[in-house]
C-alpha cells in the first residue's frame, strides 16, 4: 500500500510539473513574443507621434519663413529704400511711404507682431507692430541672396516671439539691406499642448534650441516634474532615471531640437493592463484545468487502486502477506513457456518448516501463527527482489528464482536455511528452535523443463530427501538435457 502511496505522489507531482513546464513553455513560445510585440507597436506610436508632431512644427517654420520672405520681397518699399539709401529720398518721404506698406503687411498676417527694416550696415531704417527696444536687436547674420533664416527666440512685452532675418536684395543684384520680423508663437504652443491628441501625462514634448535650452512646452505641464527632468538633462547631460524614455528629432535647418519625454509606467499601462489581465484569466483557467484534472485522474488512481487491493487479496496469503497458491502456479507456469522459448535457467524452491506440529501442540496456534509470519518475512529478506515468494500451504513454502544457474539457487537455498535457523523465536521467557527444509529444482539455461506438475513433482522429492535425512538441510536435484 505504501508502494501504491509513493505512486499515486509520484503521479501528482508528473502532473503539476507538467502543467508548469505548459506554462512555461506557453509564456516563452506565445505570451511573451506577443508582449514584446504589442510593446513594439507601443514604441511605434512613439515614434508615429514624434514624426507627425515634428512635421506639424516644421510646417509652422516653413509657413513663418514664407511670410518673412514675402515682407521683405515687396517691390515697391525696397525700391523706395534703395532710393533712400542712394541719396535720391529724405528720411521722411522714405518713412511716409513705407510705414503704411509694412503696416498693411502686419495687418494682414495675424502671426506677425513686428517689423523691423535694417540698412545694410544694421541701420534700424523702419520699425512696425511690437518690436525690442533698438539696444535689444539681436545680431542679424545677413542670409543669402532671397533667404531667410531664423534667429531665435526672444521676449516681447512678455510674450515669446520667433525672430526670422531675411535679406533685401535690389534688382542689380546688391544689397539693400535686410527686416527682422518678429513672429507669434501661439501655433507653437498649441502643436505642443495637443500632440495628435495624445494625454500629455503619457508623451510630453518639447522644444529646445542649440544650446540645449528648453524654450517651449506644453503650457499645462509648466511646472512639472517631466519639464525640470528634461531641462537637468539638458544642462547637465545626465541620463534619465528610469521610469521615463526621451526621444529626439532635429530639425534640419531649424536650430532647434524636439524631445518627447514619454512617461513610460503611464504610457505602457493599458498594455500592461491587458496583459495583467489576460494572465489573470489564463492563470484562472489554467488552475481550474489543473483542479479538474488532478481530481479527474484522482478518481482513476482510487478505482485503480481499488482494483489493486482486490488484486491483491486475491493473490496473496492473509495471514503472510506472501503470494498464495494459485498466483505461485500462475507463475511458474509463465516461467516454464519463457523457459522453453528463450532456453532461460530458473529454480524452484520448496520448504517445509520442521516439526511445526509440535510447535503448534506444545505453545499453541497463537504462537505457531507467529512464527509462519516471521519465516515468511526472513524468506522476503533473503529471496532478490526479481524472485517469487509465495505460502504454498499450512506451513511449507516456495519460491520461483526466474534466471538463476544450480550454483546460484544452491547458495541462495543455504542462506535462506541458515537465516531460519538463527532466527529468535519467543515464548514467554523461552526461545522456540525453528529450522527449515528445503527441496531444490533447477534447471539451467538450454534445458527445457518439464510441466508444471512435474516440476512441483521434482521439488517435493527433494524436499522429502531433506526431512528423511535429518531436516534443516538443502536437498538439490538440477534437471539435464533430454
Amino acid at each position: 500500500m505504501r508502494r501504491l502511496q509513493n505512486q499515486l505522489v509520484l503521479v501528482y507531482i508528473v502532473v503539476v510539473l507538467g502543467y508548469l513546464l505548459l506554462t512555461l513553455s506557453f509564456y516563452l513560445a506565445s505570451f511573451r513574443p506577443l508582449a514584446e510585440q504589442l510593446k513594439y507597436e507601443h514604441r511605434n506610436e512613439i515614434q508615429f507621434a514624434m514624426d507627425s508632431t515634428a512635421g506639424l512644427v516644421e510646417e509652422i517654420f516653413d509657413r513663418h519663413l514664407a511670410l518673412a520672405r514675402q515682407t521683405a520681397s515687396r517691390t515697391a518699399i525696397r525700391d523706395m529704400q534703395a532710393r533712400f539709401l542712394a541719396d535720391e529720398l529724405s528720411r521722411a518721404e522714405f518713412e511716409d511711404f513705407s510705414l503704411d506698406k509694412l503696416a498693411d503687411a502686419l495687418r494682414a498676417n495675424d502671426e506677425m507682431v513686428g517689423i523691423q527694416r535694417h540698412a545694410p550696415d544694421g541701420e534700424v531704417l523702419l520699425r512696425v507692430g511690437r518690436v525690442p527696444p533698438r539696444e535689444n536687436v539681436p545680431p542679424c547674420d545677413v542670409p543669402a541672396s532671397g533667404k531667410s533664416s531664423i534667429l531665435g527666440v526672444m521676449t516681447l512685452e512678455h510674450q515669446v516671439v520667433l525672430v526670422f532675418c531675411s535679406a533685401i536684395d535690389a534688382p542689380d543684384g546688391g544689397r539693400v539691406g535686410f527686416d527682422l520680423v518678429f513672429m507669434d508663437t501661439a501655433s507653437l504652443q498649441q502643436v505642443l499642448d495637443r500632440p495628435q491628441y495624445h494625454d500629455l501625462t503619457t508623451i510630453a514634448f518639447g522644444l529646445a534650441d542649440q544650446d540645449q535650452r528648453l524654450l517651449f512646452w506644453p503650457s499645462s505641464l509648466a511646472e512639472t516634474q517631466g519639464r525640470n527632468l528634461l531641462q537637468h538633462h539638458l544642462r547637465s547631460g545626465e541620463s534619465l532615471p528610469s521610469g521615463y524614455l526621451l526621444e529626439t528629432h532635429p530639425l534640419e535647418g531649424r536650430r532647434f531640437v524636439l524631445h518627447a519625454l514619454v512617461d513610460e509606467q503611464r504610457f505602457f499601462s493599458s498594455i500592461n493592463q491587458q496583459l495583467g489581465r489576460l494572465i489573470v484569466v489564463l492563470l484562472f483557467w489554467g488552475v481550474v484545468i489543473l483542479i479538474a484534472t488532478l481530481l479527474g485522474l484522482r478518481r482513476l488512481l482510487d478505482r485503480a487502486i481499488e482494483v489493486r487491493i482486490l488484486t491483491q487479496q486475491v493473490q496473496r496469503d492473509g495471514m503472510t502477506g506472501l503470494f498464495n497458491h494459485d498466483h505461485l502456479q500462475q507463475q511458474l507456469e509463465r516461467e516454464i513457456a519463457r523457459n522453453h522459448r528463450y532456453r532461460t535457467s530458473f529454480s524452484l524452491l520448496l520448504i517445509d518448516i520442521d516439526h511445526f506440529k509440535r510447535v503448534n501442540d506444545e505453545h499453541g496456534h497463537q504462537l505457531g501463527d507467529q512464527v509462519l509470519k516471521e519465516v515468511a518475512a526472513g524468506m522476503e529478506r533473503v529471496a532478490r527482489s526479481a524472485d517469487l515468494v509465495a505460502r504454498y500451504g499450512g506451513e511449507e513454502f516456495a519460491i520461483i528464482m526466474p534466471e538463476s544457474d544450480p550454483e546460484g539457487a544452491l547458495q541462495m537455498a543455504e542462506r535462506l536455511r541458515s537465516e531460519i535457523a538463527s532466527q529468535d523465536h519467543w515464548v514467554g521467557s523461552g526461545r522456540v528452535a525453528v529450522t527449515i527444509s528445503i527441496g531444490v529444482v533447477s534447471c539451467p539455461a538450454g534445458v527445457s523443463s518439464p510441466d508444471c506438475e512435474e516440476m512441483t513433482r521434482l521439488a517435493d522429492v527433494a524436499l522429502y530427501t531433506s526431512k528423511r535425512e535429518g531436516r534443516n538441510q538443502v536437498t538439490q536435484t538440477v534437471l539435464k538435457p533430454e
